[in-house]
């Protein structure tokens, strides 16, 4: 209890939040997020997921916060081909530009603030909505985004810390925040190199 009212006296306003995204510092600068030996075993444990449960390649993909696109770029040369991107942070995009550039170029890549765009998307527009290492980082004034999730997606696939605290961490039970959803599968991903304890695979359907 005390850990938690700690937390809420450190919660930054949102503006800062976001801003810290559009321009983080050099723990989270996007060129770190390139396929490298740190993040491939993040990127095959997503493919093996999507492999699992959508033998259709031609189903329409939405990520929520996809830095450089290495996620995307991964599921774009396993076949699937209808791909959109949310991406806060500029630099991000213009570096999946030079290293993904066939992905960038046959995908639809929004430049915005989740908050921003995703009302933009009609109900159900999307088959898949997934998520690796974002949800955590949305600010408590913008916790409706998961409302708009639902509505605009059949399945969701997250891939979160749903621990750790800190003023840019909000740790959430995502079984509990996607209620109106079924959850299909779950389990603890923190054997995989980058996701610490804490971290959790959940998929959803509607």
């Amino acid at each position: 209890m005390i850990k938690k009212l700690i937390h809420l006296l450190k919660i930054k306003d949102l503006s800062i939040n976001l801003n810290y995204w559009k321009n983080p510092d050099k723990n989270n600068e996007p060129i770190k997020y390139l396929d490298n030996d740190l993040t491939i075993q993040r990127t095959n444990y997503l493919l093996d997921i999507f492999n699992k449960y959508f033998v259709n390649k031609n189903i329409n993909i939405l990520e929520l916060g996809c830095n450089v696109g290495r996620n995307l770029n991964a599921l774009y040369n396993q076949g699937y081909n209808m791909l959109t991107g949310i991406e806060i942070n500029s630099n991000a995009i213009e570096i999946m530009k030079k290293h993904y550039y066939e992905c960038y170029k046959n995908s639809i890549i929004i430049n915005e603030p989740i908050e921003n765009y995703i009302k933009n998307f009609k109900n159900n527009e999307f088959d898949v909505v997934f998520t690796m290492a974002v949800l955590e980082h949305i600010h408590k004034r913008s916790e409706w985004i998961f409302d708009e999730i639902m509505r605009i997606t059949k399945y969701i696939i997250t891939i979160e810390d749903e621990k750790s605290l800190s003023w840019k961490h909000f740790p959430r039970r995502y079984d509990k925040i996607f209620n109106k959803f079924t959850q299909i599968y779950s389990e603890d991903c923190s054997f995989i190199i980058g996701f610490n304890d804490g971290f959790m695979l959940r998929v959803f359907k509607k």
